[in-house]
């Protein structure tokens, strides 16, 4: 096949490679000087005989990676990371296929080379191991990395690919190409009244819909340009549609300053002031970008914490969960929950904030018309405490025009409320609007899934939903020393204050809760709290205390959550507690303030723990809950999580309901009183994940003629 007839994704592939292949030599020279000069230091200062044999030991390294980039290139386009059921093992064996090259053909060259250079035989002592074996590990590591360079820079290719496809689209059919909510929009540029940058999205306005595109506001102003439509930038945050602008009212700072000399001078001065503004904005954006790439390349080559390899599904030769619960009747374990409760707050989670008074300090209506018309949006401040030690944080409110009560989900949030609903007005923490705040990077929401942050509100409203987001760290900070001394200060008269942040957070559900009862237009019986990581593990603090809560989503809640704190595989206990280094080089901070002081006294001999997770997950029955996964995310170990939940299965039956209602991992059942879901992929939440949680809402909090079972209705009953 010619070049003018090959596939342009297999052209946009090469084009990717031979780029990168560049950059490749250039960097592997660099580490060729970097680590022979390391080498030879130190060798000189141990008093080596020959301290320059490193230059030949790093070469042949280095030359025979460099000769075998192609087979991983290769090996990429036969079975590329996408289809990862086929390609997984396929690449495992090319793993050990280069690792094997890779020694054999650097050992030759220096059997080879070292008695013709140094006089002195080599000997790398092949029939050592131990030596295959560290070889191995390295190879296994630089594979992955080169693979993930190529891979990156594939993508990158191949989304240039897409924007230029764009691009014709708009000259040749005068439409924009607009991505949203993991769909594609083709709009007529015409129809295109105007558009307005909101961070790493560009919010468009036409006639019949606003879409939040992902895109710059450069990127859309060069296809409109492209489709013939006359818009122009009036603002470095706005473009309109010239042939829709029916008034101009003049706000320019000559019109109010006069069209004097001095004025006149001063506008060139700030013209001046604003490009060197934008060169040093431009170039700490550049750096920025070099520091996060320098540091996702370390925690590429840390597999577990990226998601290279995959959790077990073997579940029946794995330990059973300690100790066993015993209860045989619905009294018995009632009978001893309270206890069970008091264990867990002396040595995990610290007490239950019971008592703080919640206020509503105030409630703003944002939006009228928000989702095109859909619903509204408002935002409430909150405040928990009284005194100097009070603590307030915001909310956003989305309801959805509805002519009874809804249901209500209550989530907390990594970014900012402006995050979560990119565009809107609302404050953000400490002060300030969404105007002057940057959402989630573009790279950030690569790793952890589009919606990290971003509410498919249009998806929520489609099925009856109300949303309530808030971001946890407002309330208490997630930083150690700072977030106990807040925790103090809580302290009052009759009241408790938490000393583990996720009790403080889980309250921060309740204090919501408290703070809408009053309000027609929610269903309070139908309240549901959602938590992504560490705020899924406080979401199941809530659901063990107020139990008003109606059905529970946790996902991804890893050690502290769902996971056993007796399993060593991924994260640990120890590693959450006391922090950990990926290859020594990045260090990563322990989170010791998300619990009770006493818990990381066990975090290096969690088996002495009188209690485990399979018990919490328990004392939250018989309330629906979801436990959400993915395959990838060893770090929050899927496997114990479902081991856990079997375990707390019997509790769930005791209440009369079907409990974990499935067979293995992978069979989700979206119906089932305490549900367990796995994915492919990693610590992220992505749009497969969405269709989880909604189904199983669905299932929990039935709407419409549906009434839910006498077993759920027993746990929306207060205690």
């Amino acid at each position: 096949m010619d070049k003018q007839t090959r596939h342009p994704e297999i052209e946009a592939d090469r084009r990717a490679d031979r780029r990168t292949y560049l950059y490749f030599v250039c960097f592997l020279f660099a580490s060729f000087i970097v680590l022979s000069l390391s080498d030879q230091h130190d060798l000189t200062r141990a008093g080596a005989e020959n301290p320059n044999l490193p230059w030949l030991s790093q070469a042949t390294s280095h030359l025979v990676i460099l000769v075998m980039t192609p087979f991983i290139t290769f090996m990429l386009s036969r079975f590329p990371l996408s289809a990862w059921r086929r390609a997984l093992p396929v690449h495992i064996a090319g793993v050990v296929f280069f690792s094997l090259v890779h020694v054999l053909a650097m050992v030759a060259l220096r059997k080879l080379l070292t008695p013709l250079i140094f006089g002195v035989p080599y000997d790398f002592g092949l029939s050592d191991p131990s030596m295959w074996l560290y070889e191995f590990r390295k190879d296994a590591l630089s594979y992955s990395l080169i693979a993930a360079i190529f891979a990156m820079n594939r993508l990158a290719e191949q989304r240039g690919l897409e924007a230029r496809a764009a691009r014709r689209e708009a000259s040749e059919r005068q439409r924009v190409t607009l991505k949203s909510g993991g769909r594609t929009y083709f709009v007529d540029a015409g129809d295109v009244v105007w558009a307005r940058a909101a961070s790493n999205y560009v919010e468009v306005v036409t006639p019949g819909r606003t879409y939040l595109a992902r895109s710059t506001l450069s990127e859309l102003e060069n296809l409109l340009r492209a489709a013939g439509g006359r818009h122009v930038r009036v603002h470095r945050s706005h473009v309109v549609n010239l042939d829709k602008v029916s008034e101009i009212t003049p706000a320019f700072i000559a019109d109010r300053l006069g069209s004097s000399a001095a004025c006149q001078h001063l506008l060139k001065l700030l013209k001046r002031l604003e490009d060197y503004m934008a060169l040093i904005f431009k170039g700490l954006s550049w750096t920025l970008r070099l520091v996060a790439a320098v540091i996702l390349l370390v925690m590429l080559t840390n597999c577990t914490m990226l998601g290279l390899n995959y959790a077990s599904l073997d579940v029946d030769n794995k330990p059973d969960a300690r100790p066993q619960i015993e209860a045989a009747t619905l009294a018995e374990w009632e009978d001893g929950r309270s206890a069970l409760i008091e264990t867990f707050e002396d040595l995990v989670y610290g007490p239950w904030p019971e008592g703080q008074a919640v206020s509503l300090v105030s409630r703003t209506m944002i939006d009228e018309a928000f989702a095109d018309g859909r619903g509204t949006l408002e935002e409430l401040l909150i405040e928990v405490g009284s005194g100097d030690g009070a603590r307030r944080f915001h909310v956003a409110l989305a309801l959805p025009d509805s002519d009874k009560p809804v249901p209500l989900i209550i989530s907390q949030t990594f970014s900012s409320n402006c995050g979560a609903f990119p565009g809107a007005m609302l404050t953000v923490p400490g002060g300030g609007d969404c105007a002057d705040y940057d959402t989630m990077p573009g790279f950030v929401e690569a790793i952890f899934g589009e919606f990290i942050a971003l509410v498919p509100i249009e998806q929520y409203f489609d099925r009856g939903y109300g949303y309530a987001t808030w971001q946890a760290g407002e309330f208490i900070p997630d930083r150690q020393g700072e977030a106990q001394a807040v925790m103090e200060a809580m302290v009052g008269e009759g009241v408790r204050a938490p000393t583990g942040t996720l009790a403080g957070w889980g309250y921060g559900f309740s204090a919501i809760i408290d703070a809408l009862g009053g309000d027609p237009a929610i269903d309070v019986s139908s309240i549901a709290v959602m938590g992504h990581s560490r705020h899924a593990k406080s979401a199941m603090v809530a659901a063990v205390y107020d139990r008003r809560i109606a059905a529970v989503v946790s996902h991804q809640s890893g050690f502290g959550g769902a996971a056993s704190s007796r399993s060593e595989t991924g994260e640990t206990v120890e590693r959450m507690v006391d922090g950990a280094r990926a290859l020594g080089v990045l260090s990563m901070d322990g989170y010791p303030h998300w619990f009770a002081p006493a818990f990381a006294d066990h975090a290096d001999r969690t088996e002495d723990l009188p209690v485990d997770q399979h018990q919490f997950i328990a004392l939250i029955a018989p309330t629906p809950m979801l436990l959400g996964n993915g395959r990838r995310d060893v770090w929050s170990d899927p496997n114990s999580t479902y081991r856990m939940a079997e375990a707390a299965d019997p509790v769930y039956e005791l209440y009369g309901t079907e409990g974990l209602d499935q067979d293995g991992m992978r069979d989700f059942n979206p119906e089932a009183t305490l549900s367990y879901f796995l994915r492919p992929g990693g610590h992220a939440i992505t749009q497969r994940d969405i269709d989880a949680f909604l189904k199983f809402l669905d299932a929990a909090m039935p709407q419409g003629n549906q009434v839910p079972d006498a077993a759920n209705g027993d746990s929306l009953t207060s205690q």
